[in-house]
């Protein structure tokens, strides 16, 4: 997972206080691959919903060179790709594997 640095410390915060009683959840908007889409997006989502009940996560599937463009013109909040660290500039995080067929 990647998220650019400059918004990782505000997003946590934001998250934080969007889970107070009476608050609405706002969108986060992710960029997935078809992998991501087709194996372990759902525990995924189950697992932030677990940690952020009111949390909205929109996942959009696009290739995974589209998805880093996506997130530099902040179009998305964080992207779900496979392989290493996009650049300085981001945030990297291993979340899982998926055993090659």
């Amino acid at each position: 997972m990647c998220v650019r640095k400059r918004i990782a410390g505000t997003a946590r915060r934001d998250c934080r206080t969007s889970q107070r009683k009476g608050s609405v959840g706002t969108p986060a908007a992710t960029g997935v691959t078809e992998l991501t889409a087709l194996t372990w997006l759902p525990k995924l989502i189950a697992a932030i919903k677990r940690e952020y009940p009111k949390a909205i996560v929109e996942a959009e599937v696009k290739l995974s060179s589209v998805l880093p463009e996506r997130l530099a013109e902040d179009s998305i909040d964080f992207i779900v790709v496979p392989g290493a660290a996009l650049s300085e500039a981001y945030v990297s995080r291993h979340l899982a594997s998926v055993p090659n067929s």
